[in-house]
């Protein structure tokens, strides 16, 4: 799978009523191409009905993508913001580390970030009135 994260300017790395909104444009923003590179290579290895958007197609789509997670020494962190979705950067996962630090692989992150878009996207095809929505209400 490639490895792209292209959101070249990082907001503040604590999500506040300021820049939630930002964050939320970003996700969407990302979220067609995600969503095509995860069905798409799956679909190309697997066959082209093994994502299909269905709520058993979830269970398919996790089996795959766990057999591709990693784990690397990253003394320094997660260097390569262009590579980490934004999200890791509001859960902290750069803070304290050390030469021992043990981290997903950025190919890991990139797995779990398209299934993120994918499992959303599950839901909103099959749960009535299901959408995407910014909760205004972010303390």
């Amino acid at each position: 799978m490639d490895k792209v994260f292209a959101d070249a300017a990082r907001p503040t790395k604590e999500l506040t009523k300021e820049n939630h909104e930002g964050f939320f444009e970003r996700f969407m923003q990302r979220r067609d191409t995600q969503l095509l590179r995860f069905v798409d290579a799956i679909n190309s290895e697997y066959g082209e009905s093994t994502l299909d958007y269905t709520p058993e197609s979830l269970d398919r789509a996790w089996d795959i993508v766990k057999t591709n997670l990693s784990i690397e020494s990253l003394p320094n962190g997660y260097t390569d913001e262009a590579r980490v979705p934004e999200w890791v950067w509001y859960l902290g996962f750069w803070l304290d580390v050390d030469e021992s630090t043990q981290a997903l692989s950025y190919e890991s992150l990139d797995w779990i970030d398209q299934l993120i878009y994918y499992v959303g996207e599950v839901v909103i095809r099959n749960v009535p009135n299901a959408r995407w929505f910014q909760d205004k209400d972010v303390d």
